[in-house]
């Protein structure tokens, strides 16, 4: 079986498997916006067409990955119980299928005791929900699946019927987010914290300052939280309204660093920070940011103007977000100060 989805949705190609009770596997590949439409994914915003796997046996889903090969989810899953580490000591044998090497490492972490079946079974169970959540959001793309020999061994099996009601209700719930939040991957930066501050509880505030960084996405905070996405995205929604939460997009050609650690500073000098971005709410965040550690803050947006007030200023660091137009135009001039990518 195998088709576009233009023709048949993800949704009907579940269903069908399971009232077949196939065993096998089925590969999906995203099209990106520019192919067959102009209109971009309403629900979530996928890089560069992905592709997932999920694997059934009788009907039945067994495990669901994006077809990445990399452990970093799985890595996500196991920080929650001190288990991370463990990815880096560990060796795979060969019975986990090549299209699915996380799924070998878990079977490894179960049998030398470093998860429990319970654990390993919660590992499972969300790793399929965030994928069949990605799938079902999905509406460009093609299809197949190959009966085939069941992946093994296996840990649990979970009904089609039920994922599907309980994830098409949160995708629906998922879509009024829009357009403030539309991408799992889109990571949190406070930009106003004393606002923030008032409104949410101490604990709350401080599980939500730890992870908002710009660089952890609301998936990866649900995995360290053991919530869902949306449960996630629900409790910033309205500080994002209010632009007292920022979204800045992962996959993103615009990213913005973070400062790990402050700038060195005289005593009897404040710190000079330019930062140079088209994006006026990107202009604002940085600003925000460097605002409240002290250091004295200048958005630039055009080109040209730039890189006379660079000189003008005399900046003890330019914050470049990275515009491919004409950023390297400004590290190409002798600028003798420190710079951030």
């Amino acid at each position: 079986m195998q088709g576009n989805l233009s023709e048949i949705d993800i949704r009907s190609i579940l269903q069908l498997i399971n009232l077949g009770q196939r065993t096998g596997e089925l590969f999906v590949k995203a099209y990106s916006s520019s192919v067959g439409s102009n209109i971009a994914e309403p629900q979530q915003y996928f890089p560069k067409e992905p592709s997932w796997f999920v694997f059934f046996f009788r009907g039945q889903i067994i495990y669901a990955t994006p077809s990445t090969g990399s452990l970093s989810r799985l890595r996500d899953y196991l920080r929650r119980y001190n288990a991370d580490n463990y990815l880096d000591t560990i060796q795979v044998r060969t019975f986990a299928s090549v299209n699915a090497p996380e799924y070998g490492y878990l079977w490894v972490l179960l049998e030398k005791g470093i998860l429990s079946p319970a654990q390993g079974r919660s590992i499972i169970y969300n790793m399929v929900h965030e994928t069949l959540f990605d799938l079902l959001s999905l509406r460009r793309g093609s299809f197949i699946f190959e009966l085939g020999p069941a992946l093994t061994p296996q840990l649990t099996t979970l009904e089609v019927s039920s994922l599907l009601a309980k994830i098409m209700k949160q995708i629906q719930e998922w879509n009024q987010f829009s357009p403030y939040i539309h991408s799992a991957e889109q990571c949190p930066i406070i930009s106003g914290p004393v606002q923030l501050q008032k409104a949410l509880k101490p604990k709350i505030y401080n599980i939500l300052s730890r992870w908002s960084d710009g660089q952890t996405s609301m998936q990866q905070i649900a995995r360290y939280l053991n919530r869902d996405v949306l449960t996630v995205a629900k409790a910033i929604y309205p500080f994002v309204q209010k632009g007292i939460v920022q979204l800045i997009d992962k996959y993103s050609e615009t990213t913005i660093v973070k400062i790990s650690k402050p700038l060195e500073r005289r005593e009897t000098k404040i710190s000079k920070v330019v930062c140079i971005d088209d994006d006026l709410v990107i202009q604002k965040t940085v600003k925000s940011i460097l605002n409240q550690h002290g250091y004295e803050t200048s958005s630039l947006s055009d080109p040209i103007k730039a890189l006379g007030e660079v000189f003008r200023i005399k900046p003890d660091l330019i914050w470049i977000v990275r515009f491919k137009m004409w950023s390297d135009t400004i590290l190409s001039y002798d600028v003798d100060v420190p710079y951030a990518l």
